[in-house]
């Protein structure tokens, strides 16, 4: 899907270590540490809301971040739990198999 609206295969694969990746800039930042903020313990703390209130936009822009943090987050756990397969010609990703569970901080 993010091939599918121009991100960069080395930008996608950034993620995995997204405070060493040089090409994401502070609302990147901001986005990825609010959402392993979330994922790890249900909240984003004041000092990451702040960065992305700075870089990311209002109360409305993060409202809808938090939205899609959730709404990934359900789907994700929907269907790894109800093993639902992906579809043909769908890679599983990482490719390296190692998802953020997998690897230290």
């Amino acid at each position: 899907m993010a091939l599918r609206v121009g991100m960069e295969p080395d930008d996608i694969l950034g993620v995995k270590d997204w405070r060493a990746h040089e090409e994401y800039g502070p609302a990147e930042r901001a986005v990825l540490a609010a959402t392993d903020e979330s994922l790890k313990t249900g909240v984003i703390n004041d000092a990451t809301w702040a960065v992305c209130r700075e870089h990311v936009g209002g109360d409305d822009v993060l409202a809808e971040l938090v939205g899609a943090i959730g709404n990934w987050t359900l789907f994700s756990n929907l269907l790894r739990t109800l093993r639902v397969p992906l579809e043909d010609g769908v890679e599983a990703w990482p490719p390296d198999g190692l998802g953020p569970a997998d690897q230290s901080e």
